[in-house]
């Protein structure tokens, strides 16, 4: 049986891309919203992983960007922050943590507006 365990949280924070359609756009902001979910088996136990963890480790992952502006956080000095680049940002820096299981992160950027990444 596979399962999945998710985890969501909300920040807001400031971005622009530096190149949109041949040019920098303005700086503007968003309260972007971040999803993680760990697929895998909830075993014998009966869980894949603690949401207080998975909670925790996303939390930590987003704090540096919160109500910052984003082009002047590692590793987003020197390129676009795009939503597809920070769901592959949160996802690589997570992975290691959940090193077989797939995981996938979505991100919010405004309602209706969602990137992924992930093995799932």
């Amino acid at each position: 049986m596979i399962g999945y365990v998710e985890a969501f949280e909300r920040f807001e924070a400031a971005h622009y891309l530096t190149s949109y359609k041949g040019s920098p756009e303005p700086v503007h902001g968003h309260s972007f919203g971040v999803r993680v979910r760990v697929y895998g088996d909830p075993g014998n136990e009966g869980m894949i992983v603690d949401f207080l963890e998975l909670k925790a480790l996303l939390k930590n992952t987003i704090a540096p960007f919160s109500q910052r502006l984003m082009n002047e956080v590692p590793p987003f000095e020197h390129t676009s922050p795009t939503a597809e680049r920070f769901a592959r940002f949160v996802y690589e820096t997570l992975k290691p943590t959940f090193r077989s299981a797939p995981l996938r992160v979505e991100v919010e950027e405004a309602p209706g507006c969602v990137a992924g990444y992930g093995d799932a």
